[in-house]
């Protein structure tokens, strides 16, 4: 189970799974030049957040985005694909199990 999971941690997502606020905060803060703290198990959300705001970057920079202010960008960027989904192989293996539990199935998730 926890190969699974790994490779579901690792794999690209149709879109970002990002708050729209949240995202937007980010990318404020980055833009004045700031750099927002991760937790330390956090590595997975801070590589997808970085993505996000590359992926921003690169769209700011596009003629056919230039009018459009930073709220507006963002919400073009969180349709964009994504390198993954931003959550560690332990966290998608509680989700799975909690899905399963609740569910009470005999599916073994260990």
């Amino acid at each position: 189970m926890a190969k699974i999971c790994d490779y579901i941690a690792k794999m690209p997502a149709s879109c970002y799974y990002l708050a729209d606020s949240t995202a937007y905060r980010y990318v404020c803060k980055r833009i004045k030049g700031e750099k927002p703290k991760f937790g330390k198990y956090q590595a997975m959300k801070e590589k997808l957040f970085e993505a996000f705001y590359q992926d921003f970057l690169r769209l700011r920079q596009m003629e056919q985005y230039k009018e459009y202010n930073t709220k507006h960008l963002v919400y073009v960027c969180l349709d964009l694909p994504a390198p993954n989904m931003g959550m560690a192989p332990r966290y998608i293996q509680m989700k799975i199990n909690n899905y399963f539990r609740n569910k009470k199935t005999s599916f073994i998730t260990r």
